[in-house]
């Protein structure tokens, strides 16, 4: 029994998150720097739910200071 898909990783090209599936363009815009947690998208092509979940890293999050 597996814990995880095999296709648990989001990418993000052009502020744009592409579908794990299917690599389609999820709905949203997703600037640099930007702090995302538990947002679930629906992928318009094959239909599958992704949650999307974007930490803030030291670099961007350091900007202010």
């Amino acid at each position: 029994m597996q814990s995880r898909a095999a296709y648990d990783t989001i990418r993000i090209e052009r502020n744009r998150a592409i579908c794990p599936r299917c690599g389609h363009k999820l709905p949203g815009v997703f600037h640099p720097g930007c702090v995302v947690k538990g947002l679930t998208l629906q992928c318009r092509r094959c239909r599958t739910k992704v949650r999307i979940h974007i930490e803030a890293t030291r670099d961007r999050a350091s900007s202010v200071q």
